[in-house]
């Protein structure tokens, strides 16, 4: 399981600043997926997104970008 947050500081790059929409921490969430996918026994078929907040907007941003890489997503509050 990975639990990633926003790194600081901020502002960044998306859309209100703060938040997963950032080109760069969008980049970076996909590298450290890959990176970990990629070292661990995972199984590629079972990656789920859960999203809570800007978390959510996140999701949102990235499954149009990947709609081939996670099997599902919860995006909550977003």
């Amino acid at each position: 399981m990975l639990a990633p947050q926003i790194p600081l500081p901020r502002p960044m790059d998306g859309p209100d600043n703060t938040d997963w929409t950032d080109p760069k921490v969008r980049a970076a969430l996909v590298e450290l997926i890959d990176a970990f996918t990629t070292q661990r026994p995972v199984d590629a078929d079972r990656l789920y997104l859960v999203g809570l907040s800007s978390g959510a907007r996140g999701i949102f941003n990235l499954l149009p970008r990947h709609p081939h890489t996670f099997a599902a997503a919860l995006a909550t509050a977003g």
